[in-house]
């Protein structure tokens, strides 16, 4: 259970990513495309939060917690005021909580740490 594994800090930053993913309104038509989950699924990961089953890189909620954080380290642009609705750190505080994420993945499933189908 990788994101159980986190310290609460780092859980919180990963349920603001999920959360902001799910309600920011950034992805509309191409959520499944860009994160390949759908909205239903995200709504599962939300709803069972903390309780995600990450721990297996073949779970939805890997795929899910691995393309959360990387959309929002990675691949969205924010605004100032965007950044600051959503979330309560930097980024760059988000970009170490999801290399911390990754590194507890690595531990679980040395072959693959990121949660995303290799």
């Amino acid at each position: 259970m990788s994101v159980r594994d986190l310290n609460e800090t780092d859980r919180d930053i990963a349920f603001q990513c999920l959360r902001y993913v799910l309600k920011g309104g950034y992805f509309d038509e191409d959520l499944h495309t860009r994160l390949g989950l759908t909205t239903a699924d995200l709504e599962i990961m939300l709803s069972d939060w903390p309780d995600i089953q990450d721990d297996d890189a073949s779970q939805y909620a890997s795929w899910g917690m691995n393309n959360c954080f990387n959309e929002v380290c990675n691949g969205i642009t924010f605004s100032l005021h965007e950044w600051d609705k959503w979330f309560t750190i930097p980024r760059t505080e988000v970009c170490y909580a999801y290399q911390r994420w990754r590194e507890i993945r690595q531990r679980i499933d040395p072959n693959n740490a990121g949660g995303g189908i290799q």
